[in-house]
């Protein structure tokens, strides 16, 4: 559940809710964000890590698409343990009648059962994707902090693939990711419809109006519609790299990768002040789209950052949306996709060795110096 704990103590109890808990419904990405945030050390130890870092490790691109579909489904993993934690949490505050008392202990003890399976697969999840990045499991298992985007997404198509073979599954792709958004704003809507009907369901049980598997009913409802929210966007957001994998044909550094897939940001904390990748005053690196107008920027934030807000990227002010292909509902993120046919060197702060892309086979004595382009086809 997305609720806070003192809300949730009022309604099974069956007691009014302060006003100030009583806020007005959650974006996507604000609801995905509360999903998949990290519980504390003491619940889940091990590394934070970032998409950018782990990809740094990998700069394979056809290694790249494998690490951040691992990396989301770990994502996934940590939003189901938070799950099975705040329904556990809800049945410890909720107070039966007299002869209700056995009903209860047994839905606690599946609750707890559920929680501790949860925690299974989110270790099981960590192990996979430290194998698939890379990355050792004698130290810290990796956890995800980057949230995986809940907004529209463009995809320029006819730009992206003017002039060059389309492959087919790059044209579904465009074609059911606006698709795909709108089946997550229903999903979002669902969730908080849900968690109305289990407010409504513990207020009449405190009133003596239903019995209590009308309250243990309206609380597993609430959990299927938040988990089939994650897996949307999860799901989601695996097609936005595929996407990606497809329409950039060249190496991309790992932190512009990164935000042509989510839009990034500086810090743990969620939301923030979006940044723009370093180097990112050069030619063809993508820039995140300014705020809406009239809204105020948090503290703190210079003139040169891009706020959001709780939200992704709005679209820019009298953008009529000049994309071609298929269309992306309102406000959607537009990532600035880099120039084609336009040869950039590598900028002076690159440390990693260039990426190369899906279809060039990694040379036998490393990668072509910076700012060279890698042979097409072996030649």
């Amino acid at each position: 559940m997305i609720l806070g704990s003192s809300l949730l103590g009022c309604l099974l109890l069956g007691q009014v809710a302060p006003a100030a808990d009583l806020q007005v419904p959650l974006s996507p990405p604000q609801i995905v964000a509360k999903a998949v945030a990290l519980p504390g050390e003491d619940i889940l130890p091990g590394e934070p890590l970032r998409l950018s870092h782990v990809l740094t490790v990998n700069p394979n691109r056809g290694e790249q698409v494998k690490v951040v579909q691992a990396y989301w489904t770990l994502s996934e993993a940590v939003a189901a343990l938070n799950r099975c934690r705040e329904r556990a949490a809800q049945l410890a505050l909720l107070t039966v009648r007299a002869g209700d008392e056995s009903a209860l202990l047994r839905a606690r003890e599946a609750a707890a059962a559920a929680r501790e399976e949860a925690l299974v697969a989110v270790t099981t999840a960590q192990h996979a994707f430290a194998e698939q990045a890379g990355l050792s499991v004698l130290g810290p298992l990796p956890l995800p902090t980057d949230v995986p985007h809940a907004g529209p997404y463009r995809t320029r198509f006819e730009e992206m693939f003017a002039g060059r073979p389309i492959p087919s599954r790059s044209r579904l792709i465009a074609t059911i990711l606006p698709i795909r958004f709108r089946a997550i704003e229903h999903r979002a809507r669902s969730v908080e419809a849900a968690q109305k009907a289990v407010t409504a369901a513990s207020q009449r049980y405190a009133a003596g109006e239903v019995d209590l598997d009308k309250v243990l009913s309206a609380m597993e409802r609430s959990d299927e519609a938040q988990q089939v929210l994650i897996q949307a966007v999860c799901q989601y957001n695996r097609e936005i790299v595929d996407y990606v994998a497809l329409a950039v044909d060249r190496p991309l550094e790992p932190e512009t990768l990164v935000s042509l897939l989510i839009q990034t940001t500086d810090g743990d904390e969620r939301p923030m002040v979006a940044v723009r990748p370093s180097g990112a005053l050069g030619k063809n690196v993508p820039t995140l789209a300014p705020p809406r107008d009239g809204r105020p920027r948090p503290t703190g934030a210079s003139s040169n950052d891009a706020w959001h807000g709780p939200t992704k990227a709005p679209p820019r002010s009298g953008d009529s949306s000049a994309e071609n292909g298929p269309p992306a509902a309102p406000g959607g993120f537009a990532p600035s996709w880099p120039e084609k046919n336009v040869p950039t060197p590598a900028p002076p702060r690159l440390t990693q060795p260039p990426l190369v892309p899906l279809n060039t086979p990694l040379p036998d004595k490393g990668l072509p110096p910076s700012g060279s382009v890698p042979p097409e086809n072996g030649t």
